[in-house]
């Protein structure tokens, strides 16, 4: 047997799942549920391509003046419950304080005790975005049109519609710092300004300067080899 007929990727949404139940491993994923904050940890809470990898560049940029010495961001802000399977060990002492995290689960779900940054986004931008990242990674290019994508994967999930319901209820709380997407993209200056504050980082000038300047959209396509979930694709 060929090493193209060992990797073929799905073409069906049926096949797309069934593989998808192998993504990661029960004690794996447990793992990330059960972990236990200290309250300074921070959790970046989103659903699937609502800005998470551009907010852990912003945390980590604050929290270590801007240091770009990692391969890829998942390395130095760890996705909680897909760390144990790619070798990360989520109680480990991390490169810089406050500790970070992302996930996609829901605030509900997260675990508790920490601080989370919630960013959502335009339920339709999301989709978009999503079924670009999943064409060539979880399916095979060309197999799978958006609209199909959408009403047998996208919407059964209810993932984004879960976000918004369990931020809602809790946007008023200390421990919560909920962001809008767009919102980040009109003012990034304001948005970088608001999550220091949140996560505890004296901001300068300088500080504010770099953070704004590597969490653009153009400096992180010029270094986009370090924001390619290269590990989890792994």
């Amino acid at each position: 047997m060929s090493n193209q007929e060992i990797y073929t990727r799905p073409t069906t949404i049926s096949e797309m799942l069934e593989r998808m139940e192998n993504f990661s491993t029960p004690e794996g994923w447990q793992r990330g549920l059960v972990y236990k904050p200290d309250p300074t940890d921070v959790f970046i809470v989103t659903p699937p391509k609502c800005g998470t990898t551009w907010m852990q560049q912003i945390v980590h940029g604050l929290r270590t003046r801007g240091s770009m010495d990692f391969d890829e961001i998942c390395r130095v802000v760890p996705w909680i419950n897909m760390a144990h399977d790619c070798g990360i060990d989520i109680y480990a002492p991390q490169v810089a304080n406050p500790r970070a995290f992302k996930t996609h689960l829901t605030l509900e779900e997260a675990p508790k005790g920490g601080k989370y940054i919630v960013i959502l986004r335009d339920p339709q931008n999301a989709l978009i975005s999503h079924y670009y990242f999943f064409e060539g990674f979880f399916f095979e290019k060309g197999s799978i049109d958006i609209e199909t994508f959408s009403r047998e994967f996208y919407l059964p999930r209810q993932a984004i519609f879960n976000h918004i319901k369990t931020m809602w209820e809790r946007r008023r709380d200390v421990d919560v710092l909920p962001l809008c997407y767009e919102n980040m993209k009109m003012d990034l200056s304001r948005t970088v300004e608001r999550v220091a504050e949140f996560i505890g980082i004296p901001l300068d000038d300088e500080l504010r300067e770099i953070v704004v300047r590597q969490s653009d959209i153009k400096f992180m396509l010029a270094h986009e080899n370090q924001f390619e979930d290269h590990v989890i694709r792994k």
